[in-house]
């Protein structure tokens, strides 16, 4: 028979130690979920690493100024391998052991584990540390928990900078956060601000990853896609002013000058004869219908006139009409930008260069590098 432990001790010891098993064990089928699905989302296409990269260039900039970098959650270390390229000592941590492997395949530093155990083992030894799209996975308390523990994983005058799904943007509230199994919740830049400061970091700052931009909102607010007809053009629309007028029908034959000879006067004598006699009632026929044509014409060219007019103040109320169109469709497009700011927001902070106080508070400075969108 198998003896029983009563010892309450003992007791309490193998159920914590049951539970954390349980923990790790929904941890790995998390991740192998998250793992699995990603690379279902590359082999549709549905992701590229063209537009990861474009998004990960954008914090580049960021980290010019530190050597030794930590990229928290690197995935296949697409930003490990920009650090590397831009010179920096780069390191990067995955809980996921296929991702951490990929980054060994491609010559990177990387480390398989949790990274806020992980962290609390590397006091002071980074001088800067990155991590993007890792915290929509965990809830508030492991954030901020990650927050503190970077905090003390940096050398003073360390920087620690966050990306994180943009929950201002209706894309990602309404889309692109359900779609991955994995997301626990969104995070408000504000929020995040909180946790930088509760840890001691100052100088904070935040803004929105100008490349993480929605593709659909060019087609929405882009003017070029919803041509209106050039105001220009409509002056083509005028009638042609008329190029001519009917001149007088004179008769024939004219009468010579006064100081014409006697042989032109003869001439004009028997010209006139034969005229009047065989041409002239023909000729006048002529000229009736000439005088009628006369007076269609002029009627014609009012009517002409008229539709000038019509056709000018048409156009002038049309050009009005496109200018009001085009005010508005500017005013729309700001609307659209507002309800669909890009799709990732991010915050950096700096641990100070001196030793912090007990009571840590944090500044705002608001200035970014150009290349991505800042907010205040």
């Amino acid at each position: 028979m198998t003896a029983h432990s009563t010892d309450p001790n003992t007791a309490e010891s193998t159920e914590m130690d049951r539970q954390v098993l349980q923990d790790e064990q929904s941890a790995d089928e998390a991740n192998d979920l998250e793992h699995r699905y990603y690379r279902y989302l590359r082999a549709q296409s549905y992701i590229t690493e063209d537009a990861l990269l474009e998004v990960l260039r954008c914090y580049l900039p960021y980290f010019a100024d530190f050597a030794h970098v930590l990229d928290i959650g690197c995935g296949h270390g697409e930003f490990l391998q920009l650090l590397q390229d831009a010179g920096h000592e780069a390191v990067g941590i995955d809980i996921d052991p296929a991702m951490v492997e990929s980054c060994h395949a491609k010559g990177l530093t990387a480390v398989e584990g949790d990274a806020i155990a992980w962290l609390a083992t590397q006091e002071q030894a980074f001088d800067a540390i990155f991590s993007s799209n890792v915290i929509e996975h965990m809830d508030a308390g492991s954030v901020q928990s990650l927050i503190h523990h970077a905090y003390r994983a940096l050398r003073p005058g360390g920087m620690l900078l966050l990306g994180t799904p943009n929950p201002e943007s209706l894309i990602v509230q309404f889309h692109e956060f359900w779609r991955d199994p994995t997301h626990v919740r969104l995070y408000h830049r504000q929020l995040l601000e909180f946790f930088f400061a509760d840890a001691g970091f100052t100088e904070i700052a935040n803004g929105n990853n100008a490349a993480a931009a929605w593709e659909g909102i060019d087609w929405m607010v882009d003017p070029a896609r919803h041509p209106a007809m050039a105001t220009e053009q409509l002056r083509d629309l005028l009638p042609p002013p008329p190029e001519a007028t009917l001149g007088e029908l004179h008769p024939l034959p004219q009468p010579p000058a006064p100081s014409a000879g006697l042989r032109q006067r003869l001439a004009y004598r028997v010209l006139q004869v034969v005229y009047q006699k065989f041409l002239e009632p023909y000729v006048a026929l002529l000229r009736h219908d000439l005088a009628q044509q006369r007076h269609y014409s002029r009627l014609l060219q009012e009517q002409v006139s008229q539709l000038r007019e019509s056709n000018r103040q048409l156009i002038d109320t049309l050009q009005a009409t496109i200018q009001q169109q085009e005010a508005r469709f500017r005013q729309t497009g700001e609307g659209v930008r507002f309800l669909y700011p890009p799709r990732e927001l991010f915050v950096y902070g700096y641990k100070p260069a001196a030793a912090a106080p007990e009571e840590p508070s944090a500044t705002v400075r608001p200035s970014a590098p150009t290349t991505l969108d800042q907010q205040g």
